[in-house]
């Protein structure tokens, strides 16, 4: 099986839907495979973050069905336009949480290295250092392009794959805060359909995850992104650091 088997039975896997065969196939090569079992792994845990954002209704979600069920006339002929707003609901809900893919792989790269489970591979304060690093590992340039602002320090960097997608992970400190920057292929971007899009009308990307900000932009043949519990205009300044190019769009919510 080759990794881009492994990738389009993925989603049949996370459903139960492969035949047991395919199933052990499948579970063979991610045993061999480091890159694949990592996103299988990543596609699992945000199946799990849809479950539970499902289970647990957001702001003003009781109001809207309680709006829309009081909208349907009390008439048999009527139930299929409820069952029409039952699947549109569960529709919305689903898609909520996808649109956070990008931010949420990040979030999660983030997350491991905060719980020591994705240690530095070359520790140093230096960025001409952690450009050597990535010389020949990557085909793609990713030096801090310009300096880093005053507060925020590099503390080192290690390549891991987003996805699939080899990346330069930079770490950095923002006074006790720590930031992740990510730099990987431009065409890799496509692996991600929600931050691809929103890339192709916007400059530059923002949303949330949780309590991080997450910052996102192509730049040339690459994307840089990053994620914090920094203010969002606060990660756009680093990020800016990373740029072969100016970018003008203003830092949004």
């Amino acid at each position: 099986m080759t990794c881009t088997d492994a990738r389009r039975l993925t989603s049949l896997h996370l459903d139960s839907e492969l035949s047991a065969e395919r199933a052990a196939d499948l579970a063979r090569h991610i045993e061999s495979c480091a890159s694949c079992a990592e996103r299988v792994g990543t596609e699992e845990r945000l199946e799990r973050r849809i479950r539970e954002s499902l289970r647990r209704p957001g702001p003003g979600d009781d109001e809207a069905w309680r709006q829309a069920v009081g909208a349907i006339p009390r008439r048999r002929w009527w139930i299929p336009a409820a069952a029409a707003i039952v699947v549109a609901a569960a529709v919305l809900l689903l898609a909520r949480p996808r649109e956070l893919d990008l931010a949420a792989t990040m979030a999660e790269h983030h997350a491991h290295y905060l719980e020591g489970k994705s240690p530095l591979a070359a520790g140093t304060a230096d960025p001409s250092e952690a450009s050597r690093y990535f010389r020949d590992k990557l085909p793609f340039p990713c030096a801090i392009e310009s300096p880093l602002p005053s507060d925020t320090k590099l503390v080192g960097a290690r390549m891991c794959y987003l996805d699939g997608a080899p990346t330069a992970f930079y770490i950095l400190h923002r006074d006790r805060t720590v930031v992740t920057v990510a730099v990987f292929a431009a065409a890799d971007v496509t692996r991600f359909p929600m931050a691809s899009s929103r890339l192709e009308r916007e400059e530059i990307a923002h949303c949330r995850v949780g309590n991080l900000a997450f910052v996102a932009t192509k730049d040339g043949d690459r994307v840089v992104t990053a994620v914090g519990d920094v203010p969002p205009a606060e990660l756009e300044r680093i990020v800016r650091a990373f740029l072969a190019r100016v970018i003008h769009g203003g830092s949004r919510p």
